[in-house]
């Protein structure tokens, strides 16, 4: 072995000092960046696997997801927006890059914008596409620079929106460690069935009424945002609601399961 190491990567090749292991070598490398061989720069002889990586399939579109994982955060909501890369309509990195956002923020959503902007330029794909309408608004507001790029609006039809929100009885067999404790759970849903990627919490109330009722209140303002209608089957949460410490101004309320007993 000599000292020095030569490490083929997906976006090139160099040189490194051949003390170095393989896993201070991957801890080197960008993170979009994925190590394929290490090689003994002076004999050529293959270091670690014997057998030749293959080159991983490369993209033809960097794609910006729509809102995924909204959760309440003060007076509005955070979501992740995603980047992934894809070959036609195949995944081939489904996380290139993640991030919250409060929604609508158009300063942040510019930077996604960007960022989806530079990794394709980075890896030679001429196509973004976005899923995102308010990304979309702020593309076509103007002011970003896409020279090179082909910027399109996914027209997939859109994921189905929720009707109502459902705040559930105490589940009292949710683990925490080796413990079971009481839980309450807030889910947007269509008709009974879960929304993919809508309003989803799960409240730890072990002991703690006021967390349930804070958790409540922001199901609340989320429903009165978007006019869906409230389903409550928890008998706690009735009580409040009749006793005015909750307020549902602007909703309809109705009431079921656990919430009759």
């Amino acid at each position: 072995m000599t000292g020095r190491k030569t490490v083929t990567t997906t976006h090139g090749r160099y040189t490194v000092d051949g003390r170095a292991s393989e896993k201070t070598i991957k801890l080197m490398a960008m993170p979009y960046e994925q190590t394929l061989t290490i090689h003994d720069a002076e004999t050529g002889r293959l270091i670690g696997d014997e057998e030749a990586v293959e080159t991983p399939q490369r993209g033809d579109t960097i794609l910006i997801t729509d809102y995924e994982r909204i959760m309440p955060r003060g007076e509005g909501h955070i979501a992740v927006v995603r980047l992934a890369e894809l070959r036609g309509t195949t995944t081939v990195d489904e996380c290139l890059y993640e991030t919250s956002v409060v929604i609508g923020d158009r300063p942040f959503l510019r930077m996604v914008a960007e960022s989806a902007i530079y990794y394709a330029r980075d890896r030679g794909i001429r196509r973004v596409m976005v899923a995102n309408g308010d990304v979309w608004e702020v593309v076509e507001a103007g002011g970003i620079d896409t020279t090179g790029v082909e910027m399109v609006r996914d027209l997939s039809p859109p994921a189905v929106a929720g009707d109502n929100i459902l705040i559930t009885d105490f589940d009292r067999r949710y683990t925490m460690g080796d413990e079971f404790v009481a839980v309450v759970r807030v889910r947007e849903r269509c008709g009974y069935t879960p929304t993919d990627g809508g309003y989803s919490e799960t409240v730890v109330v072990q002991g703690n009424r006021e967390a349930l009722r804070e958790a409540v209140r922001r199901a609340l303002d989320y429903a009165r945002d978007r006019g869906l209608r409230v389903c409550v089957n928890n008998r706690h949460v009735r009580e409040d609601i009749e006793a005015g410490v909750i307020d549902t101004t602007g909703l309809e309320v109705v009431y079921g399961g656990g919430a009759l007993r």
